[in-house]
């Protein structure tokens, strides 16, 4: 059974410790990818990070812009354990960007299960238009064979019902959004750009990292070129 965590609202005197730690460069927009999930109860300690690497190979970047007029939509990283640090290293360092490299660093990077993802909009945004780029990266995922297509179609089944918080408010600039996975449980956040803590959830199962991983780093998705880049 998949077990699944959400509170709402919370104020900005709850914003866990852990979380600042987290907020450690500019960044994009992702999703919680899992199957159907039972509400429990929601997690209340702060994000832990400590095991994560700093420093070259250990952290990814992505701004994403739009259109022709390069409209700045958000910014990401993406952080990796020390172990999958050590083998980007021992693969990248010393060399220049070609495509054979950045295939092989990102089947290291889809092989972690310890990362995390920081998510920061830069423009306010309709609910519809995430969920259209969350689709199309899930696309490109599933034809890479990245995922199942039972994967795909439960995850892209589930995206309007896991972003229904948002459907009145909307994206606002400054929101953030925070993934954690260790193992096969992914824990998400969304704070709002009032440092308020609008979802918490916590889902378990290997189909919420693999998607979670496979949406940034598909080939021909809106990510991961410019993650993969920003190693070289």
């Amino acid at each position: 059974m998949i077990q699944s965590a959400i509170s709402r609202n919370s104020s900005a005197a709850n914003r866990p410790a852990g979380y600042f730690r987290f907020m450690y460069g500019a960044i994009a927009a992702m999703i919680v990818v899992t199957m159907p999930a039972e509400v429990i109860a929601a997690p209340t300690v702060a994000m832990e990070t400590d095991s994560l690497a700093h420093g070259r190979y250990a952290e990814m970047h992505a701004r994403l812009d739009k259109t022709i007029f390069r409209v700045k939509v958000l910014n990401l990283t993406l952080r990796v354990d020390s172990p999958t640090q050590q083998k980007l290293t021992a693969l990248l360092a010393g060399h220049a960007y070609s495509d054979p490299l950045a295939d092989q660093a990102a089947t290291l990077v889809m092989a972690s299960h310890d990362a995390a993802a920081h998510l920061v909009f830069l423009r306010d945004l309709s609910v519809d238009r995430l969920l259209g780029g969350l689709r199309d990266n899930l696309a490109q995922a599933h034809k890479a064979g990245l995922m199942t297509r039972k994967q795909h179609d439960l995850v892209v089944a589930n995206l309007t019902k896991w972003f229904d918080f948002l459907q009145a408010r909307g994206i606002e600039r400054g929101d953030t959004l925070l993934y954690r996975i260790e193992g096969d449980t992914v824990r998400t956040q969304y704070w709002s750009h009032h440092q308020q803590l609008l979802m918490d959830r916590v889902d378990v199962g290997v189909q919420g990292r693999l998607g979670l991983l496979a949406g940034y780093l598909a080939p021909g998705g809106d990510f991961r070129e410019l993650l993969l880049k920003s190693l070289f």
